[in-house]
């Protein structure tokens, strides 16, 4: 029984390392708060990237974001390896996601830059491709 649990373990431990090593990664200087709720919603900007899923087969993309060490004003998406084009897309236009589904809310410019909310202004998300005009 030792045996099976050790050999269970080293795979584990393999696949760990594989994934770990396959994973990639997105950065944005667009957000500044990932945890503030956003107008009077329950949702977080955390919260969107976490749960956003590929348009084709509907399979979360992203495993999370974070600030990024030593550095505040950027954060840092890791995502799927399969879905590069997805994952920049979305992280790049990540403003012009969120503001049309809550177009009321009054703290956006507590969560996101200037620079976003009036990419978010001008331009309209596209899945897949991020935002265009």
């Amino acid at each position: 029984m030792l045996d099976t649990t050790k050999a269970k373990h080293r795979y584990m431990v393999s696949k760990h390392k594989t994934f770990l090593a396959e994973i990639k990664q997105v950065n944005t200087e667009a957000t500044i708060a990932l945890d503030k709720k956003i107008g009077n919603s329950k949702m977080t900007v955390r919260d969107i990237v976490n749960n956003y899923k590929d348009i084709k087969d509907g399979k979360q993309i992203f495993s999370t974001i974070n600030p990024k060490w030593n550095d505040a004003q950027t954060h840092v998406a890791l995502f799927r390896p399969d879905k590069p084009a997805e994952a920049y897309a979305f992280i790049q236009s990540i403003s012009t996601y969120v503001y049309p589904t809550f177009p009321t809310a009054s703290n956006l410019h507590n969560i996101f830059t200037v620079e976003a909310i009036e990419q978010a202004k001008t331009e309209k998300y596209h899945p897949g491709i991020g935002s265009r005009q």
